[in-house]
């Protein structure tokens, strides 16, 4: 029984040495595979891609276009910057005139015309057209 054994576990270690040396036979091909694919990614994306020719006195029309549609919206920004701001002067001068000094004065005053006008709207309309106007 002991020949018997000793038979078995020489049989069981023998098994396990072929099955080491399977997974090490397969963990080398699986890193040389990993190897090979890491090497194509980096090949591939060192690779100079081509790019359409794009004609450059075309381009520059298309920028100097981009930039006159730019200015023309700037443009139109800096006047409706400035009839706000001219707006807000205008009233600003009124309610001061009109005895107004802090915020919550001009605010109350503001409010009281508004209410005074509220069953109108062409009233307040006009309120504030007068102003744009002068």
């Amino acid at each position: 029984m002991a020949k018997q054994k000793q038979k078995e576990k020489k049989k069981k270690e023998k098994e396990r040495e072929k099955h080491a040396k399977v997974l090490k036979k397969r963990e080398q091909l699986r890193s040389k595979k990993k190897y090979d694919r890491m090497i194509d990614k980096d090949v591939d994306s060192s690779r100079d891609k081509l790019r359409p020719y794009v004609n450059p006195e075309k381009n520059a029309r298309k920028v100097q276009a981009a930039i006159e549609h730019n200015l023309e919206i700037l443009k139109q920004l800096e006047e409706t910057h400035e009839a706000e701001h001219s707006f807000r002067a205008k009233l600003n001068e009124q309610l001061e005139s009109e005895g107004a000094t802090t915020l919550s004065d001009k605010l109350a005053l503001i409010g009281k015309k508004v209410n005074e006008m509220a069953d109108d709207n062409a009233k307040i309309e006009n309120y504030v057209d007068n102003f744009k106007e002068a």
